[in-house]
């Protein structure tokens, strides 16, 4: 079986050993990578809050209008549906800004389901 990791000199029978963390990559872009995630975990985070805050137009429409007839209650219920997966998924690999944002996503989408239901 061929292993990537080695190579043979044919000639000589020596077998040579290759570090392939070494290869991933130069030491000169480590410290710029990890001050690029930090960033934009930092960014997942401020996202997390705010994009849901997206909702809030149309929760205020509701309640203030007092109707919700032009709302489809199957579209919601699709989003508090993969909501719920996808807060899931970020509870399982313990991912503050997928559990942040989908929480806070259910509960805009359980406020304008409410308010449909409620304003029909």
């Amino acid at each position: 079986m061929y292993d990537a990791s080695r190579t043979a000199d044919e000639g000589a029978g020596i077998t040579h050993q290759i570090d392939l963390r070494r290869l991933r990559r130069p030491s000169l872009f480590r410290d710029q990578s990890s001050r690029w995630q930090s960033f934009v975990d930092r960014g997942a985070v401020v996202v997390g809050i705010v994009a849901p805050l997206s909702t809030v137009p149309q929760i205020v429409q509701i309640y203030s209008s007092r109707s919700a007839e032009d709302l489809n209650l199957g579209t919601w219920g699709l989003f508090v549906a993969f909501g719920l997966f996808w807060l899931l998924y970020g509870a399982v690999h313990r991912s503050l800004p997928l559990i942040l944002t989908n929480a806070l996503w259910l509960i805009c989408y359980g406020a304008v389901i409410f308010g449909a239901v409620v304003y029909r």
